[in-house]
């Protein structure tokens, strides 16, 4: 590794006059960290919030469910409300995919579908579920809060009795992410859309997870197949952004899929390269450059 070459990339994450919000990096190249670094006031104990990177975990949740024979994600959505209607025609794997056709506005600026969904709903899953039909399931995509709520709902419904253990008990847990918490809403449905916390550490386990195609330790956690099926598309796969087309990141591998969430939280897996690398912030003024920060790291590897 050129020392000098990680060095700078890291001061890209962390910024210098203009503070860009990192608030940790970690990167795990070969399985082992070859760089870690963390702003004042957090270290590799604090939990921090993944926003939408939860959606990757939701996603995990539906693989592992689906591997079980709990769920399959050809068959229609089981939400009761649909079965009179133009929605019955909503698969799972619409949901996954962001393209289950209903109408949402994933807007976090002011008041809109999704700010009322994540601070003045009971059950979000509920309140989602209400959406109107904007277009014929499976056939435009259309990334919304809600959506992953739906499918959180589902899940709970599949699971039953000891739902609350059960993220913890067959991903968590069996992967070392023990600074996991992930969070229900009021009517006591995980938040799948938003509100999972973990280490910056953690979330690098979680990225392994996938680099190492589901399986940990020997031990398969994601049932066979379902890697791919996550990153089949060209621009979103089941949950995880792709850059499968290059427009994401123009210089890095083509291969790169990633969980991305809120205010700058990123992990980014790069099977071509055996590399994750994660960064947790809160941005609130200048931005990082995502492409220019992996080019740095690849070109320092």
């Amino acid at each position: 590794m050129d020392e000098a070459g990680m060095s700078g990339a890291m001061g890209l994450a962390f910024g210098g006059r203009e503070n860009t919000g990192t608030r940790a990096v970690i990167v795990i190249y070969h399985g082992k960290i070859v760089a870690e670094r963390y702003a004042p006031g957090f270290d590799r104990h604090t939990r921090l919030a993944g926003w939408s990177m939860t959606k990757g975990v939701t996603s995990a949740m539906a693989g592992i469910l689906a591997g079980q024979h709990g769920l399959d994600v050809g068959e229609a959505a089981p939400v009761e409300r649909w079965k009179a209607d133009d929605r019955s025609g909503i698969r799972v794997e619409d949901l996954l995919h962001m393209n289950s056709g209903l109408s949402w506005w994933e807007l976090y600026a002011g008041p809109a579908a999704a700010t009322r969904m994540l601070f003045e709903e009971k059950d979000m899953g509920d309140f989602a579920e209400r959406s109107a039909l904007r277009h014929p399931p499976g056939s435009v995509f259309n990334y919304s809060s809600g959506t992953a709520n739906i499918l959180s709902s589902v899940i709970r419904d599949r699971i039953g009795t000891g739902y609350y253990r059960w993220p913890y008990e067959q991903l968590f847990y069996r992967i070392g992410m023990y600074s996991a918490v992930l969070e229900p809403d009021a009517g006591g449905t995980f938040v799948g859309s938003s509100y999972c916390y973990a280490t910056a550490r953690d979330w690098a386990r979680f990225g392994l997870l996938y680099l190492q195609n589901g399986v940990w330790d020997g031990q398969r956690i994601l049932p066979a197949g379902w890697v791919d099926y996550t990153r089949r598309g060209s621009g979103y796969g089941a949950m995880w952004w792709l850059n499968a087309d290059g427009r994401r990141f123009p210089e890095v591998p083509r291969d790169c899929y990633s969980c991305e969430g809120y205010e700058g939280q990123y992990i980014w897996v790069i099977p071509s390269r055996d590399l994750v690398v994660v960064r947790l912030a809160m941005e609130h003024g200048p931005r990082l450059n995502g492409a220019v920060f992996l080019k740095s790291i690849l070109s320092a590897l």
